[in-house]
């Protein structure tokens, strides 16, 4: 089944979250294991997206833009999980080295550079504070019983060294990734940003805007967003609202939680709720 995606239903998605509306013009969102319909060139009012079973080897995410002054948006094809080979590389260390960004919205990126001083360093949006992640000590895929961790693991959102999403593999120990190769400021013979990457860099660095939030989300949420028929509550890392508020209730009558009753999943209600197996 395809999905439409508009700036209508973007705005009915932060709406059903309970997320405040951001005040920025350029909006990232990032959905994980739904990838484009089609190919998206430039600013488009509508385009469509279609699930995708993540393989960890072939980038099987949407990446997008959001312009929500001119109600248009541009996706892209991405990842939004590590690579095969680091996420079973880091399981043999107790997941150390490779992460899973949790579904949430965050609010901490900005320009700057990936591997910054290094020859494959290259203009991308940088995390700068912590968020929820999971890592594997017993490989992939990813689940909600592996470790939940609140931290900084410098996971940016960058190229992903791959022009096709029909190609296996992608860079990412845990980066968010858009298909393309990047122009690499360092190498005098390095060519233009190529592929999605290119006109993704070209939206986000033609702006003023600096910092930039993002939203991402799995794909039993997006489709209980999109179809409005959903078995569990429609809350995120973020979220705020009635749902939220009665999690919270009963997190507390299970012990799991003993913070104030606020209607805010922010990070030790989302812990609490992760610890009580995502009580519905």
């Amino acid at each position: 089944m395809d999905y439409l995606l508009k700036h209508k239903t973007l705005l009915q998605i932060f709406k059903r979250l309970g997320l405040k509306h951001p005040s920025q013009r350029l909006i990232i969102f990032a959905f994980r294991s739904f990838v484009p319909k089609g190919v998206c060139k430039a600013w488009q009012a509508q385009c469509s997206i279609k699930p995708a079973k993540l393989n960890y080897t072939h980038m099987r995410c949407t990446v997008g833009i959001w312009d929500q002054e001119r109600g248009r948006i541009f996706i892209a094809p991405g990842s939004t999980v590590p690579h095969k080979t680091q996420a079973e590389s880091s399981a043999l260390k107790n997941g150390k080295g490779a992460n899973q960004l949790e579904p949430g919205f965050y609010q901490d990126y900005q320009k700057g550079f990936h591997l910054e001083g290094s020859a494959r360093g290259h203009q991308a949006l940088r995390q700068t504070k912590p968020q929820f992640i999971r890592r594997t000590e017993i490989g992939i895929p990813y689940t909600t019983h592996d470790r939940l961790l609140f931290s900084n693991p410098h996971d940016n959102l960058h190229c992903a060294w791959n022009l096709s999403p029909d190609t296996p593999g992608f860079s990412s120990a845990g980066c968010i990734v858009v298909a393309g190769q990047p122009h690499l400021p360092s190498e005098a013979s390095s060519g233009p940003n190529r592929g999605h990457w290119k006109t993704f860099h070209e939206y986000l660095y033609q702006t003023k805007q600096n910092r930039f939030d993002l939203l991402l989300l799995d794909a039993p949420l997006l489709k209980g967003l999109l179809i409005q028929n959903a078995h569990r509550p429609l809350v995120c890392y973020g979220s705020k609202g009635k749902a939220v508020k009665e999690i919270q209730k009963k997190l507390i009558a299970l012990e799991c939680y003993s913070g104030p009753v606020n209607s805010h999943m922010d990070t030790r209600c989302y812990r609490a709720w992760n610890t009580s197996g995502f009580i519905t």
